[in-house]
């Protein structure tokens, strides 16, 4: 590997530079390893998916029943909200409207 190596000398021609890059091109590639197909890695992920829902702490029926009733009347207590102000609005722009 000694004789590859070149000595920089006044002439930095690309003539003296070719071995240098004949020695790069010549080092063996990387070969890649090919992973598992698309079918077993898909096949993983929903094995992977089924023992992570074991670890799943669910809901009693009851404490799922009170949080959708909580949910159904916050929507309910929004919805009037949004209903009165849209009424008192357009009720304003109505009469500032017929003043003008």
């Amino acid at each position: 590997m000694a004789e590859e190596k070149l000595v920089k000398t006044e002439d930095t021609s690309e003539a003296s530079e070719k071995p240098a890059k004949a020695a790069k091109a010549s080092k063996p590639e990387k070969t890649k390893k090919k992973g598992p197909n698309i079918f077993s890695r898909i096949w993983g992920f929903l094995v992977d998916c089924k023992s992570e829902m074991k670890k799943v702490v669910w809901l009693s029926k009851e404490e799922t029943a009170k949080q959708t009733g909580v949910a159904v009347v916050m929507m309910v207590v929004c919805g009037l909200l949004v209903g009165a102000l849209d009424f008192v609005l357009t009720n304003l722009i109505l009469l500032l409207g017929g003043l003008l």
